[in-house]
């Protein structure tokens, strides 16, 4: 979690996969890896989670 939140709270080309697998012990790959597994926990979740108000509301 903590390599996702590293990678999502930087934009652009400001931090590169390579810089997080060096900051975290991991490899370039395994950087890849965690973002992907992580961003589809949250897209698997998002239907539970965000909805649009009753209209009776």
């Amino acid at each position: 979690l903590a390599i996702f939140l590293n990678r999502a709270g930087h934009y652009g080309n400001v931090i590169l996969p390579e810089d997080i697998a060096q900051w975290a012990g991991v490899s370039v790959g395994s950087v890849v890896n965690c973002t992907n597994h992580v961003m589809v926990a949250v897209v698997d979740q998002h239907d539970d989670f965000i909805q649009f108000p009753a209209l009776d509301s």
